[in-house]
């Protein structure tokens, strides 16, 4: 089974993310939906929508919900919507979610510490006198 990922994130944030994943990947993401926060949003219409999505995306496995910032309207609704087989993490990035691509098939805890690996092992201080060798990412 598949684990269901869905992000929750601030208005043009999950949308984009998702596309430019698919772009790199050149990949359909099944079972990957996003669901985006405006600033004047009502809470209770979003609620709806988040359960939503949750119920589409979920296929047996759980849901791991990615958001962008935490103690963020999004990341608080998201959590708040949380079911006993949904994981929240936030600090959504873009070698987080190709990480969660790649590995969805893996069981939901795994899945969310391949999430937080992945988020951390993209970021780095590049200098003129080093290079990153993309395979070792």
């Amino acid at each position: 089974m598949t684990t269901g990922v869905l992000l929750v994130t601030h208005q043009g944030i999950g949308s984009t993310m998702l596309q430019v994943a698919r772009q790199i990947m050149n990949a359909t993401f099944d079972h990957i939906d996003y669901l985006e926060v405006g600033f004047d949003a009502d809470t209770v219409e979003l609620t709806r929508a988040l359960e939503d999505k949750l119920s589409r995306v979920e296929q047996g496995a759980g849901v791991l919900v990615l958001s962008d910032l935490i103690g963020a309207t999004p990341c608080n609704l998201a959590s708040n919507s949380a079911h006993q087989n949904t994981i929240v993490v936030t600090g959504l990035n873009l070698p987080m979610l190709i990480r969660v691509y790649n590995y969805r098939e893996r069981p939901l805890h795994e899945l969310s510490r391949i999430a937080q690996e992945g988020a951390q092992k993209g970021i780095f201080q590049l200098s003129h006198d080093n290079c990153i060798n993309t395979k070792e990412l």
